[in-house]
């Protein structure tokens, strides 16, 4: 079975100025989806984390990710967090089923070259107990 992911560009308002209200935008397109595979979300990226870079290009990475995850993710908890070093912030999806397929990596490899234009990377983790972690590292900067 193939899955088509959501790569298009999603229609983002600029009043959004926070990276939390962009995420809680794009989750919910995708709740009526996550809750068939009895998936739920929780975003605790913080309220003050305000956008510089291109807003649209990073909602559709942000889109393309969390299609990614919901396609593939059975019975578990979406869990959106980040991390600040200086400009770069790093995006963690982690979710709680183990993702560590074929199939969920290379869909989330072909969002790399969107993600290189915002001089940005992925990276796919998987640990043990059950737990995938994938992390998407952007500068916070205009582009």
């Amino acid at each position: 079975m193939k899955t088509m992911l959501a790569t298009t560009r999603p229609e983002i308002s600029n009043s959004f100025s926070g990276l939390h209200q962009l995420t809680d935008c794009l989750v919910n397109t995708f709740l009526a989806k996550a809750t068939s595979n009895n998936n739920y979300f929780i975003n605790e990226i913080p309220d003050q984390l305000h956008l510089a870079t291109d807003r649209q290009m990073l909602a559709t990475v942000l889109s393309g990710l969390l299609s990614a995850v919901v396609s593939y993710a059975k019975d578990s908890c979406i869990h959106l967090s980040t991390k600040i070093y200086g400009n770069v912030v790093l995006v963690q999806v982690k979710e709680s089923t183990s993702l560590n397929n074929n199939a969920f990596e290379s869909e989330v490899s072909k969002l790399q070259p969107l993600a290189e234009k915002m001089r940005g990377s992925f990276c796919v983790i998987s640990q043990r107990q059950k737990l995938t972690t994938i992390n998407f590292g952007f500068p916070n900067l205009p582009l």
